[in-house]
């Protein structure tokens, strides 16, 4: 993972050892654990068929719940899936450095980018942060971008509507 060393005002890699990470770890409802294969683990496990049938890898996700169902676990997974595959991870511990983190990983193509509790910087009105975020994900580069992008909350009802919307 990548996280911004504030003495010196870059990016800095940790690295984690994700590798006893396994989906075996988790259970699921049925419905949630489709939903988690169909759009996180087979994007991942089949990168490079993707590719190869030029079917994009871009998507983003939203993990909603209470604390404890496995939502970090979750991106702990996804970590040693992109692993597997050559695929960068970034971890994106602060909310407020979401932006900054997806333009970063956008330098390192392909590259998954998990970001804990997003309502704390999309809840309320809408305003010149919650736009930041929107167009960070919306920008044009972005529609051909090799970038999954996993969010997570604890209270999806404080997420503003704006962020829901679909996209292509």
């Amino acid at each position: 993972r990548y996280v911004m060393n504030d003495q010196v005002g870059s990016w800095m890699p940790e690295f984690l050892d994700v590798s006893a990470a396994t989906e075996d770890r988790l259970v699921f409802p049925a419905d949630t654990d489709e939903a988690v294969r169909t759009n996180l683990y087979t994007p991942l496990d089949r990168f490079h068929e993707l590719n190869t049938f030029n079917i994009k890898f871009k998507r983003g996700v939203l993990l909603a719940g209470t604390y404890g169902v496995g939502k970090t676990e979750l991106a702990f997974i996804s970590a040693n899936k992109a692993n597997q595959q050559g695929i960068t991870f970034i971890y994106c511990k602060d909310s407020d450095q979401f932006t900054e983190v997806v333009k970063f990983a956008h330098q390192y193509e392909p590259a998954v980018v998990f970001c804990e509790d997003i309502d704390r910087v999309t809840s309320g009105t809408r305003g010149v942060g919650l736009d930041a975020i929107l167009n960070v994900i919306d920008e044009i580069e972005s529609k051909t971008a090799q970038v999954i992008i996993i969010i997570t909350t604890n209270a999806v009802e404080n997420i503003h509507k704006v962020m829901n919307r679909p996209r292509t």
